[in-house]
């Protein structure tokens, strides 16, 4: 999988998947994909950070939302 040497996109990945556990982490989310605040204004509020930091860092182990390529594939060629 994807891994750049940016520490910011590891913390974007981490505060994806903390939205989905915590509603602090998901008004983060929604107010930088909305462009009502940026990654620093969000992540500055009491208890965010830290938050992404604890509920986001299995982001990589998570089971995906959908099927892979390959299953994918193999549905579509029954």
């Amino acid at each position: 999988s994807y891994r750049p040497d940016d520490p910011a996109w590891e913390i974007g990945q981490g505060l994806q998947f903390a939205a989905g556990q915590d509603p602090d982490c998901l008004r983060a989310f929604l107010s930088i994909v909305g462009m009502l605040q940026t990654p620093e204004q969000a992540l500055a509020r009491p208890g965010v950070f830290e938050k992404v930091v604890e509920l986001g860092a299995q982001w990589r182990d998570a089971p995906a939302l959908g099927p892979s390529r390959d299953e994918l594939l193999s549905i579509v060629s029954m």
